[in-house]
C-alpha cells in the first residue's frame, strides 16, 4: 500500500497562475486561521485565496468510493486508479 497523505479539511486544491499559488478554500472554513496556518509555511504575498465547495480529502473520499468495486473486479489495475 502506499503512502497516504493528509490534507487539511479547508484545503481544496490548488493550481499556479501568473506567478502566484491559487489556494481553493472551502466555503466553512475559517479564513482568518488558515492565512495564519498558512503563513507558518509560505509567504502569502504570492497566493490568491478561491472558494470551493469540496475539500481535497472529501474528493479522494468519494474517488475511493466510487472506484472500490472496480478495484475488487480487477485488483491487478488497482494502482492505477488511485
Amino acid at each position: 500500500d502506499g503512502v497516504s497523505i493528509l490534507y487539511p479539511d479547508y484545503f481544496g486544491g490548488a493550481y499556479v497562475k501568473d506567478d502566484k499559488v491559487v489556494i481553493f478554500l472551502t466555503k466553512e472554513s475559517d479564513k482568518d486561521f488558515v492565512k495564519k496556518d498558512l503563513s507558518k509555511r509560505i509567504d502569502l504575498n504570492y497566493v490568491s485565496f478561491v472558494e470551493c465547495d469540496y475539500s481535497y480529502a472529501e474528493l479522494m473520499d468519494l474517488d475511493k468510493w466510487l472506484f472500490s468495486p472496480y478495484c475488487q473486479l480487477f485488483p491487478s489495475v488497482h494502482y492505477l486508479l488511485i
